[in-house]
């Protein structure tokens, strides 16, 4: 009976029924349906259904949590941190965050990591900060794995291990995260560059070569450069050129520039002049740094 009228509100929601969901909702959860006592607190929080009522929709929100409902505390301590239908509280917000991050509520997890990294709300700690991304990025959530990746990436909380965070960038971009793959290109240049770890040009070839394959423009420059230089691989400036204008077709001003070069040199082609100066106009028009002063040296 009770599992009914809660089915019957998710079904009136499915058909654009908000005050029929509500009452349906509203019935199961005066009969103790925890996921419909969730419901009715969101009818209130968004005014769906029912007049808004923030301070109903905390009331429902903390009666679910208690049973045990993760999204609810989540919801509640978003509450407590914006202030809405309770005094604001940074304290109590780390608190419902906690029983959602033990109920394995994602957006909880990822959270309470943010407040333990920061320190808001609770004494700083970036080991548990660490663990609360861990469980996130186990759950499946592609922000839990970016983090992880930073931490990894910089010793916050963990030793720093650029293997495990290339892998959990990895990961994070294969699913879509918009600044992963801006990360992958960072870890690959501390092998480049020797941050924080010994100059490894074989391993920085092979992360550019990959990224590079994957498609990322950046990463095509700089496996040129790596060909035309022949750090980490057999240097062949064929190759080289290959990239530079692979990465120049992806948007790389340098790439033009370093073609420019290479066509005026006959290094990996041959010498062509008008190919040269073609390529040096891309740069221009791409604003690359000494575009203009190779153009000029090249008429």
């Amino acid at each position: 009976m009770v599992d009914d009228h809660e089915e019957l509100g998710r079904r009136a929601a499915a058909l654009g029924k908000p005050r029929k969901a509500f009452v349906m909702w509203s019935d199961a959860a005066a009969l103790g349906h925890v996921q419909a006592m969730f419901e009715v607190g969101v009818c209130y929080g968004l005014g769906k259904g029912v007049a808004r009522d923030v301070e109903r929709a905390v009331e429902c929100y903390r009666v679910a949590a208690l049973a045990g409902h993760g999204e609810a505390a989540y919801l509640l301590s978003c509450c407590y941190d914006a202030g809405e239908g309770v005094a604001q509280d940074h304290r109590l917000r780390v608190k419902w965050l906690k029983v959602a991050a033990e109920h394995r509520f994602e957006d909880g997890l990822l959270v309470l990591g943010f407040c333990y990294f920061a320190g808001q709300g609770v004494r700083r700690n970036h080991k548990l900060a660490v663990d609360c991304y861990r469980a996130a990025a186990r759950l499946g959530s592609v922000k839990g794995r970016y983090n992880l990746a930073l931490c990894y990436r910089y010793g916050e909380g963990v030793s720093r291990n650029l293997g495990h965070a290339w892998r959990w960038a990895k990961s994070a971009a294969e699913l879509g995260h918009q600044l992963a793959p801006e990360l992958l290109l960072q870890i690959a240049m501390c092998y480049r560059d020797g941050e924080g770890v010994r100059v490894n040009h074989g391993k920085a070839f092979d992360l550019f070569l990959e990224l590079a394959e994957s498609g990322d423009a950046a990463a095509m420059l700089e496996v040129g450069f790596y060909f035309h230089k022949g750090a980490g691989c057999l240097q062949s400036d064929a190759r080289a050129v290959r990239w530079y204008r692979r990465a120049a077709d992806a948007g790389e001003a340098t790439a033009c520039m370093n073609l420019a070069q290479c066509y005026a040199s006959a290094q990996g082609v041959r010498r062509d002049l008008k190919a040269a100066r073609a390529w040096a106009r891309k740069a221009v028009a791409r604003r690359a740094n000494g575009a203009k002063e190779l153009l000029q040296n090249l008429t």
